[in-house]
């Protein structure tokens, strides 16, 4: 699957960008985390159509999707839309959760509150600097004190969208004008990100 998943997302990701907005038009490749557990990642690229056919690449992730979710046992991951418009592809993938994401996609996720992520065996030893952007950081025993937050945990140089305002992020997360909006600049480590 991980392989399927490559080859798929090497198509449509030519030059994988990393700002945007899900509440308004998307514009750029962006994960929003559901208030229900979801999570929806639009990937906006480049699309030549001489190089890619674009039923090919429709028909290649309907098939991957479909074989994750016979496995799975029930509806996990769809493809809610694809779109060609002035050689720019609009793809929007929506995962039951980010377990799902992560499996389907070989990547590192979690979404959950951060008792939830101590119980998935997380590692919360990290430093984490305030969204309002302020200097002093927070640990390990503040976070956890902060048990029933939300805690999105991932691997990408991507724009993420959470349904509540962003509190706390690691280093390698960048803020943005809306405050439930933030831009994961690295992905040699994972990067942390505090909500409501």
């Amino acid at each position: 699957m991980r392989k399927i998943m490559t080859v798929v997302l090497m198509m449509a990701a030519i030059c994988m960008a990393a700002c945007g907005s899900q509440k308004s038009a998307v514009t750029q490749t962006t994960i929003e985390a559901m208030k229900n557990g979801a999570i929806v990642h639009t990937i906006v690229e480049d699309f030549t159509e001489e190089y890619y056919n674009l039923d090919e690449l429709s028909d290649m992730i309907s098939s991957s999707c479909s074989s994750y979710n016979q496995k799975a046992g029930s509806e996990r991951v769809i493809m809610e839309s694809m779109e060609l418009e002035d050689g720019i592809l609009s793809v929007v993938m929506r995962y039951k959760n980010s377990e799902d994401y992560s499996e389907f996609n070989g990547l590192p996720m979690f979404s959950g509150t951060i008792q939830e992520a101590v119980k998935a065996g997380y590692n919360l030893d990290v430093k984490l600097y305030p969204a309002d952007g302020g200097d002093i950081s927070i640990g390990k025993t503040e976070l956890l004190e902060m048990k029933n937050r939300h805690l999105l945990i991932l691997r990408e140089e991507v724009d993420v969208r959470m349904w509540d305002e962003v509190l706390y992020h690691s280093s390698n997360v960048m803020d943005t004008q809306d405050s439930d909006r933030v831009q994961v600049m690295s992905q040699d480590r994972l990067a942390y990100i505090v909500f409501r």
